[in-house]
């Protein structure tokens, strides 16, 4: 620490005051350490991408994929109830009407549909059960069914029991419903070979399973 004289009242004044300790007249020599704190480096938040940015970023990638993946996954869905709703709409509707509407059908068991669901071209009629039902009640919903479907035109017409196809008949002739050929002769044989085509009818359709 060095002394000096004040130039007002010539008194001592160390170096490192700020004033005359005698006159208090300011020192113009005094000097002050300097700081030694380093300057803080400049504010780099901004230099980059924070790591919240980045997780935001693969949070809202992460949800365009599975809103991508949802909408892939819903379609199967939406086409399988359209598909189903169109064989009820053309072809289940009428013959739950015809199931329902007639008492004496009471005990008749039966679906229709596309065949494979999806080939509108070919009708299904598949026999799940009878309940008691006769032959003739079977039938008479058959024809009643066939009835209610003489707007619609098929190539092809599966008799079917419990999902196994019988009998496959035209489309013209479904409101014929013929599954023989026509007879020819007197009429007590007709009626004869009517009777025994129409029982073998119903025995390979579906007589012959449930007696078994």
């Amino acid at each position: 620490m060095a002394l000096t004289t004040c130039p007002e009242c010539a008194g001592p004044v160390s170096s490192l005051a700020a004033a005359c300790p005698t006159c208090g007249r300011a020192n113009s020599l005094s000097t002050s350490p300097r700081s030694n704190v380093a300057e803080a480096p400049a504010n780099s938040s901004n230099c980059g991408t924070q790591p919240s940015d980045t997780n935001a970023v693969n949070r809202q990638a992460t949800s365009r994929v599975r809103r991508r993946l949802g909408s892939l996954l819903a379609l199967p869905i939406i086409a399988a109830g359209l598909v189903a709703l169109a064989n009820y709409w053309f072809v289940q509707r009428d013959l739950s009407a015809v199931l329902s509407d007639d008492p004496r059908n009471s005990g008749v068991v039966a679906h229709a549909h596309y065949d494979n669901f999806i080939d509108p071209n070919v009708i299904v009629f598949d026999l799940r059960g009878v309940k008691g039902s006769s032959m003739l009640d079977v039938f008479r919903v058959l024809l009643q069914f066939a009835a209610a479907q003489k707007e619609q035109r098929y190539t092809m017409v599966k008799l079917a029991f419990k999902g196994d196809t019988r009998f496959e008949l035209n489309g013209d002739q479904f409101h014929g419903t013929r599954a023989f050929g026509t007879l020819s002769g007197g009429w007590l044989g007709v009626a004869s070979h009517q009777i025994e085509n129409f029982s073998d009818f119903h025995k390979q359709w579906y007589l012959s399973d449930l007696s078994e």
